[in-house]
């Protein structure tokens, strides 16, 4: 995770899946607005009842010259949008909605990381452009409120095994 510059890059967190000589583009339209999370795990893990209208950021991006590396979506718990309304806003700022949560009060904002591998859904296959067969790795992403110490955010990443790399010893 990487605490972007303010004064040169505008507020806001990256989380870079690759180096930063890469250019990344979104390979499907940016979704964010208000969407039912009907997954009862990343719901209990949000906080939520199961089915909750909750804000929903979706993100498809990879490399311009590659086929899509990760999907991304983000689940902000809706005391988070009641604190600060403009986490809806500015759809392109990457980290720019975690910002201003933090402003709202609600930072610094802590997170705990799960890592799962599993067989991606027929939708995640047909986005990330592999077969259903292709293990996926699922990386899911709690952040917890400085204020309250209650989750306030939950990503879940979704990136075709294929993509991942060993670390060289």
């Amino acid at each position: 995770m990487v605490k972007r510059n303010v004064a040169t890059e505008g507020p806001g967190y990256s989380f870079p899946s690759a180096s930063a000589q890469e250019v990344w583009e979104h390979h499907v339209p940016r979704v964010n607005r208000l969407d039912k999370l009907e997954d009862p795990r990343l719901a209990q893990l949000l906080g939520v009842p199961t089915g909750a209208e909750v804000m929903h950021r979706h993100r498809v991006t990879g490399p311009v010259t590659e086929p899509p590396f990760q999907i991304n979506d983000s689940w902000i718990h809706p005391r988070g949008t009641a604190a600060a309304p403009g986490v809806a806003d500015n759809p392109d700022s990457p980290g720019d909605w975690l910002y201003r949560l933090e402003q709202a009060g609600h930072g610094p904002i802590s997170w705990r990381e799960t890592h799962r591998a599993r067989m991606p859904s027929k939708a995640e296959a047909d986005l990330l452009q592999i077969p259903v067969t292709m293990p996926v790795m699922e990386i899911v992403r709690t952040g917890y409120s400085a204020k309250d110490g209650l989750p306030i955010e939950v990503t879940q990443y979704v990136i075709p095994s294929d993509r991942l790399s060993r670390p060289s010893y």
